[in-house]
């Protein structure tokens, strides 16, 4: 099957609702089940730890992560050529900007929690930097 990766910032607004109903379906189940968000949140940070942050195998580790990822929001959405977009943070729109609000905002313009979240860990980056 042949799909593509978007852009972040150039998503529709169909396409930007789409990805975030797949996260909001993800939050519906538990923790031990691996259609669920925390699940793939557990294999990445606590309490597993299993990705390999400062290590020769970060980037393919996160490409099957990733991929994986996709998978269970395509299966989430009953979308097979749905594709997880990608954030290029080298942009020059990332620079002057920052993370993109559906990554960083308390909320979006609708008064909804950004990828179904009430807290975003992104919303410090400035593009610059932490702050």
């Amino acid at each position: 099957m042949t799909y593509v990766r978007q852009n972040i910032l150039n998503l529709s607004d169909a396409d930007l609702g789409k990805l975030l109903d797949g996260f909001r379906g993800m939050y519906e189940y538990p923790v031990t089940d691996t259609r669920g968000f925390l699940f793939w949140a557990a294999r990445h940070g606590f309490p597993s730890y299993e990705c390999p942050h400062n290590s020769p195998h970060f980037l393919t580790w996160h490409r099957v992560y990733l991929l994986a990822l996709e998978r269970v929001l395509q299966d989430v959405l009953g979308d097979y050529e749905f594709g997880l977009p990608y954030w290029d943070w080298t942009a020059a729109r990332t620079l002057t900007e920052g993370v993109p609000a559906v990554l960083s905002d308390a909320q979006l313009a609708d008064g909804t929690p950004p990828l179904g979240s009430s807290t975003v860990p992104l919303a410090r980056w400035t593009g610059a930097g932490w702050s």
